[in-house]
């Protein structure tokens, strides 16, 4: 329903994995590096009725200031960004550039509700080859990764 809302696509959690499994076996063939990026939102139950325009709010920002070829999905409680062609470095002036824009955005600015969300909000960057270390929520992703390799 966001995504038909603010007229982009934002996929859900089943084919964000499969891009992210995807995007991990291209990074690793052709030795190029790719980096997933995770903002961890607060609760529902704490943001209360107010969680949809919160989480619409912050997707249009992802949205608009991402690369056409990154991908943004929605993940048990995150936002994931796959950046394919992205070491650290990139990744990390990508999380900053998103923080300057959420922290400066006139509506969660005025909004004395939403304001101490934003303050809460987590950023996550892993970076193939470098810091690989995937969180728990997607470790299943590189399990089936992993016996795929045994297979093939």
């Amino acid at each position: 329903p966001f995504a038909q809302e603010i007229q982009e696509l934002i996929f859900n959690a089943v084919f964000f994995k499969k891009c992210l499994r995807q995007e991990l076996k291209r990074a690793k063939r052709h030795n190029h590096p790719f980096s997933l990026l995770l903002i961890q939102l607060p609760t529902k139950e704490k943001i209360g009725d107010r969680f949809d325009s919160f989480y619409m709010e912050l997707v249009k920002i992802v949205k608009r200031y991402t690369r056409e070829e990154d991908m943004v999905g929605k993940n048990n409680g995150e936002i994931g960004i796959l950046l394919p062609e992205t070491d650290q470095i990139g990744s990390q002036a990508l999380i900053q550039r998103l923080l300057n824009l959420i922290y400066t955005h006139p509506q969660f600015k005025s909004d004395d509700v939403l304001r101490p969300h934003i303050q809460t909000l987590s950023f996550q960057s892993f970076t193939y080859p470098d810091q690989f270390a995937i969180p728990e929520s997607l470790k299943t992703v590189l399990e089936e990764l992993d016996k795929e390799s045994l297979y093939h």
